[in-house]
């Protein structure tokens, strides 16, 4: 959609949309668990993306990236904020890679980005737990 909106708006601008965003559903769904992963493991979300840039490329990555959610610039700035669907591990596939992102990665890229994105919801989840844990 992205790639047919620009062609079609190119007489115009090179990036006619560049600074508009509004959240998708699954940017607005995965947004407690981003929050969470930034506050208990902001490192392993960083390099989550890295190496999320790593295998798509900088260039694609920009395409693939949202402004976050205000709750979450008010706290942490504004950043590389990768669109939610790709916080969602059945959506780290090859077939995903290439009709989005028009990548095509090995399986041990995918692999290392899920272990990535299984780390991180294991640290934070694990400190969401603890910290449950020890209110009562």
């Amino acid at each position: 959609m992205d790639s047919y909106l620009k062609d079609k708006f190119k007489d115009i601008s090179p990036n006619p949309f560049e600074g508009y965003s509004f959240p998708s559903t699954a940017e607005i769904a995965i947004s407690d668990f981003k929050v969470m992963c930034l506050d208990k493991s902001i490192d392993d979300f960083k390099a989550y993306v890295e190496t999320f840039k790593k295998i798509v490329g900088e260039a694609r990555t920009k395409e693939l990236t949202v402004k976050p959610l205000p709750r979450i610039i008010n706290k942490y700035g504004d950043f590389d904020n990768l669109e939610g669907e790709w916080f969602f591990e059945e959506n780290l596939t090859p077939r995903q890679f290439k009709k989005q992102a028009g990548a095509s990665p090995e399986a041990e890229q995918i692999n290392e980005l899920k272990e990535k994105l299984r780390n991180i919801g294991e640290k934070s989840w694990h400190s969401q737990s603890l910290l449950c844990c020890h209110r009562y």
